[in-house]
């Protein structure tokens, strides 16, 4: 039995000893802030249902440009688009 404590300890150390490689960041995109919404738990979710997979952030962005430039036409393109992913 402790031959087997002693084979696990080393498995163990040799693994912490293995240098683990270091995945490469993407590169951040240039003059870009952060902007936070705070939100209840149920309209997260709804964005996020109403956004896709992996999108809420952009198309709060779009939301965000359409309405300072008074775009009616991407404003809408984004309403379309969520209309689109809960059908």
């Amino acid at each position: 039995m402790a031959e087997k404590k002693s084979k696990t300890a080393k498995t163990k150390a040799a693994k912490k000893a293995e240098p683990q490689a270091k995945r490469e960041r993407k590169p951040k995109e240039e003059g870009l802030v952060v902007f936070a919404l705070r939100m209840s738990e149920p309209e997260r979710v709804a964005l996020h249902e109403a956004a896709g997979p992996a999108q809420a952030s952009r198309v709060m962005r779009g939301l965000a440009v359409a309405f300072t430039n008074e775009d009616d036409g991407a404003f809408k393109s984004i309403v379309e688009d969520a209309k689109k992913l809960r059908a």
